[in-house]
């Protein structure tokens, strides 16, 4: 193990040693061996190596050294080009984007509230290329509008047009704060009972870039959210949607506005739906247990039956499935459900 050792030499300099322990077997005890490897400055304090000329009289000593991290920023700086991210903050946000940039570089890497990005920033190069005080993310964050974030949306979309569908979910953050409007008391997945934002997000079903996000008052569920949300992406020029939607999005009206629109879209229909019942009786009348419909969709074993069929005088693609695994374990876990019932009935 090495240490720095500053020794008192009678002559009155000061000598820096390079100290290594180490273990003398013989001995049984721990020895040192020591190195001269310069002396200390007495006018500035500042170590001088060995076999390096003492600064003349007079002259500028006081050199500023500084390191910065950079291996993120390469990381994310080749993302942000490849991407076209860069090109579409700096057409939405010319004033603050390398700031914008800065900031997500800082999510990114430490993933922790902007209040702490200070520090980081004055550790690490980044677009902005200085220290970005939390006054002025503070500042920043006033700055960046509705309207400009919908420029930037806007822009962004038009960045990642391709063939892909576009998936879309809404998640709820609860929230203790009595300041921000959108906080409502509403449906919390995880049975919390806080009031929450709901925040809603377009992204690619295959990419998972996301596109779009929106904050919604954490009162309304997704059904009630569709219709207000395709008229904003219609706002933002996002043209020949192709959705994917889960079963939390559907009602008749939803669908019914997707048709109208002329939006393509896949969405699940939940099995107290008058339509999803009707087809699931004809399915399993035809036999969906059939060796021609058997199935592997990634490492889930299905059977999926396609069904031609008619909303309100339009044409759709409905899908039908059956998974026996799933259907093995529900039940089986009703028959645990309903011994123990019967055992406590015994009991009793």
């Amino acid at each position: 193990m090495s240490s720095i050792v500053y020794v008192n030499n009678p002559n009155g300099k000061i000598y820096v040693y390079e100290n290594t322990s180490y273990w003398d077997k013989q001995a049984k005890k721990t020895k040192h061996k020591r190195k001269c490897i310069g002396h200390v400055d007495p006018n500035t304090g500042v170590v001088i190596p060995n076999h390096k000329k003492e600064p003349e009289s007079g002259a500028d000593t006081n050199h500023y050294y500084s390191v910065s991290g950079v291996g993120v920023t390469l990381l994310l700086d080749h993302i942000a080009k490849s991407t076209g991210l860069k090109k579409a903050l700096q057409r939405s946000f010319t004033a603050d984007w390398q700031q914008i940039l800065t900031c997500a570089y800082y999510l990114v890497s430490e993933g922790a509230a902007l209040s702490r990005a200070e520090r980081w920033t004055a550790a690490n190069s980044s677009p902005y290329g200085k220290t970005l005080a939390s006054q002025r993310i503070s500042e920043l964050l006033v700055r960046i509008t509705p309207e400009l974030r919908f420029q930037f949306f806007s822009i962004w979309i038009e960045y990642n047009r391709n063939s892909e569908y576009y998936a879309m979910d809404i998640t709820s953050v609860s929230s203790y704060s009595e300041t921000i409007e959108f906080v409502r008391y509403g449906y919390n997945r995880d049975k919390e009972k806080l009031p929450q934002v709901n925040l809603f997000m377009a992204s690619g079903e295959i990419s998972h870039t996301p596109l779009f996000y929106r904050a919604l008052p954490g009162s309304i569920n997704d059904v009630n959210t569709l219709c207000e949300t395709l008229d904003t992406l219609e706002l933002v020029n996002a043209k020949k949607l192709h959705l994917v939607m889960d079963k939390g999005f559907y009602s008749e009206a939803n669908v019914d506005a997707m048709y109208r629109k002329h939006i393509r879209f896949l969405i699940g229909v939940p099995f107290t739906v008058g339509y999803a019942h009707e087809l699931i009786k004809q399915v399993k009348s035809e036999g969906i247990l059939a060796p021609e419909n058997f199935q592997m969709v990634f490492d889930d074993e299905i059977y999926a039956k396609y069904v031609n069929g008619r909303w309100k005088g339009h044409r759709c693609h409905a899908h039908v499935y059956y998974d026996s695994l799933k259907a093995e374990l529900e039940n089986r876990k009703l028959d645990r459900f309903t011994r123990k019932r019967l055992n406590m009935s015994e009991h009793d």
